[in-house]
């Protein structure tokens, strides 16, 4: 009777007892479930024998690893070949064991096979004079094995011993043979006969270079054995991860990553170094449209938020977070209140069919407790005009470096700065609108009886032509939207009403640059002094205004960052608060997720302040810069080919760089 391998295969893959058992596994989606089906299928087919499962291989998993996960699924595909009448033409016949000296050299070498299938060895490692192994890196071979690859940015598994194994992190790949030369090749294969098959295969040699990223026994030693390398197991991944962030309470999830199966395995980033205090502010870089910057904040902001709503179930309030997030790229985040279900259930549900690999991806964050839909659905979009407009006294109030964003960088030079200062100070009486403040400085102007004038009876003189070119930029900024001319006080953002889990999206995209940069520095700065306040345990500003409920933390994700803390050596006070923000921010809970297409347009010392990056597809004139040099080169050449959905990630409490998948935000799956 044929073994009807089809029906079988179709049967695996669409059981729902088998996908249940898979799912409670770890195997999520349907991706993963074809490489189990496909592991099952390809032992049968060795040994096509029913019994031979359920008596060997079933029982020799059991004895080498009574953990390992793909037992209890195994078990369910024994019972389901079972409940078909001719087991799907697959014999069923017990066989006895036979004792090493009675087996013969062939079933020696296909019982071999077997159990290396089984235990999954891929490679050895290889200590040579050409590839020495240190305490960070190694080298091993791939078995001939035309199935078995491995690609830059993977991670492998090696077994020291029973106790003991180590990460590795693929840092490049290479194949080889004993030809010396392409001369040499093309002279073995007939002098160039490019048509011919050649009457002998050349052996050829896969060769894989690895940055040793985690040992359990901890130490800091290279190896000194060859010892077996596998494909990574989600288990031991997980281990590692957890180790790395060893506080449970503290890991936020930040990324996932398959393991040699396609299992996916989560990727945690320390909370206390991602907002505060210890350290923070995140920066994702790459190429508009295929890096996925705003994609991954977005990811980030869900599965952050989602840790703040535990903290404050668990009412561990000094772990609380708020995100204000700016729109500055057309309708690039109004639209993430537009999911099409009604919660996550549903939502995975549907995409199982529709977009599996999201399914997979959202799948995995929602069982570590990310909730996007809920997250998402309840955020506060806040519009120009409609929710804040701002008066002179606003700006002075908040700060003179609010005042000066309102003016383009190059206006900014030593003596404007010095005006717009003595300004603030001069006019800081509640009662000054802009359009007062423009009509006593022609006045005075007006009355000059020389090339220098105080603007006020307290002020330092100012040169009249200083004067004059304030008044030139201010008759236009007045004209904006969010400038109130008229009266002192406009409706600033009320950031007082931030809410612990909260997220704002503050709609930015209308104004012009110098408007976005005066709202954004205008939040910060607030920001900046009720968190002061908060983390001092003051309970109440202002006379009446209570913090209980605000966030121990607050988040500020801007896209196109580079707007805001452009490179260079010029210096303003508008760069010297962000520079501020970023070097201090943090130790009062104040931090940036700030994205840009180039990490090189952005200002030294705020990347330099940052504990977590996010490097997407980038140019290689872009990762030739300073910048890319922490990532090893191996994995840098990666970089210009990373898949949407794929980032090198960095974190201060992660040794090395690796990369993360994450999946795309739910509103855009019905766009593509």
């Amino acid at each position: 009777m044929p073994i009807r391998w089809e029906d079988l295969r179709r049967k695996l893959e669409t059981a729902k007892s088998l996908k249940n058992i898979l799912e409670e596994k770890g195997w999520h989606g349907k991706r993963a479930r074809r490489k189990f089906v496909d592991w099952v299928i390809k032992i049968l087919r060795r040994n096509p024998n029913l019994w031979d499962l359920e008596n060997k291989t079933l029982p020799g998993l059991e004895k080498k690893d009574k953990d390992d996960d793909r037992i209890e699924p195994l078990r369910t595909v024994i019972e389901i070949i079972k409940q078909e009448k001719d087991f799907y033409g697959l014999p069923y016949v017990p066989t006895e064991e036979k004792k090493e000296e009675e087996k013969t050299e062939e079933e020696k070498i296909v019982e071999y096979e077997m159990e290396e299938e089984i235990e999954g060895v891929i490679g050895r490692v290889a200590i040579t004079q050409e590839t020495p192994a240190g305490p960070f890196f190694f080298s091993f071979w791939l078995k001939p094995d035309k199935e078995i690859y491995v690609e830059p940015g993977e991670l492998v598994e090696v077994n020291i011993d029973n106790k003991n194994y180590a990460i590795g992190l693929v840092e490049d790949v290479k194949a080889f043979s004993e030809k010396r030369s392409v001369f040499e090749h093309y002279a073995s294969w007939g002098l160039g006969r490019a048509g011919i098959e050649s009457p002998t295969e050349f052996p050829i040699i896969k060769q894989a270079n690895c940055l040793l990223i985690y040992r359990k026994d901890g130490k800091n030693a290279p190896f000194t054995k060859a010892y077996p390398v596998y494909k990574s197991k989600a288990k031991t991944l997980e281990e590692a991860f957890s180790e790395m962030i060893p506080q449970k309470e503290n890991r936020v999830l930040t990324g996932l990553v398959r393991d040699g199966t396609g299992k996916l395995v989560s990727v945690y980033g320390a909370f206390t170094h991602l907002f505060g205090y210890q350290s923070g502010h995140v920066n994702i870089t790459g190429k508009s449209g295929f890096a996925g910057k705003t994609s991954y904040a977005l990811f980030l902001i869900a599965s952050a938020l989602s840790y703040s709503e535990r903290m404050e179930e668990e009412e561990n309030f000094s772990k609380t977070l708020g995100v204000i997030a700016f729109n500055v790229k057309e309708k690039d985040l109004l639209d993430v209140k537009n999911i099409p279900y009604d919660n996550m259930e549903e939502a995975l549900e549907k995409l199982e069919n529709d977009d599996p690999i999201t399914s997979e991806l959202w799948g995995a964050a929602y069982r570590y407790g990310v909730n996007p839909v809920k997250i998402f659905k309840r955020a506060k979009i806040l519009k120009p005009q409609e929710n804040f407009i701002y008066g002179l006294q606003d700006l002075i109030e908040i700060g003179e470096h609010t005042l000066a964003a309102l003016f383009e960088p190059s206006d900014l030079n030593e003596q404007m700065e010095a005006l717009i200062s003595d300004i603030c100070d001069s006019y800081a009486d509640g009662r000054t609108s802009f359009k007062r403040l423009m009509e006593e400085l022609r006045s005075r102007l007006s009355k000059a009886k020389s090339n220098f004038i105080p603007i006020s009876s307290t002020s330092n003189p100012h040169h009249t032509q200083t004067i004059n070119k304030f008044l030139n930029r201010i008759g236009r900024i007045v004209r904006s939207p969010i400038i109130d001319a008229e009266r002192p006080k406009g409706k600033p953002l009320d950031i007082t009403e931030l809410d612990m889990s909260d997220l704002w999206i503050v709609d930015i995209e209308p104004l012009k640059d110098n408007e976005q940069r005066m709202v954004f520095f205008s939040v910060l700065s607030k920001l900046k002094n009720i968190l002061t306040e908060k983390k001092r345990g003051t309970r109440i500003i202002d006379g009446s205004i209570r913090l209980d409920d605000f966030p121990s933390r607050v988040s500020i994700f801007v896209d196109e960052l580079n707007k805001f803390a452009p490179s260079g050596k010029t210096s303003s006070s508008i760069k010297y608060f962000i520079k501020d923000i970023a070097a201090r921010g943090r130790s009062v809970g104040l931090t940036l997720i700030g994205a840009e297409q180039f990490a090189s347009q952005i200002d030294e010392e705020i990347l330099g302040n940052c504990s977590t990056f996010l490097i997407g597809r980038s140019e290689e004139f872009e990762t030739a810069g300073r910048f890319y040099k922490r990532i090893p080169e191996g994995l840098r050449k990666r970089v210009g080919y990373l898949r949407q959905g794929e980032l090198i990630l960095l974190h201060d409490l992660l040794q090395f760089p690796f990369v993360v998948n994450f999946p795309k935000p739910l509103h855009r799956v019905m766009e593509e």
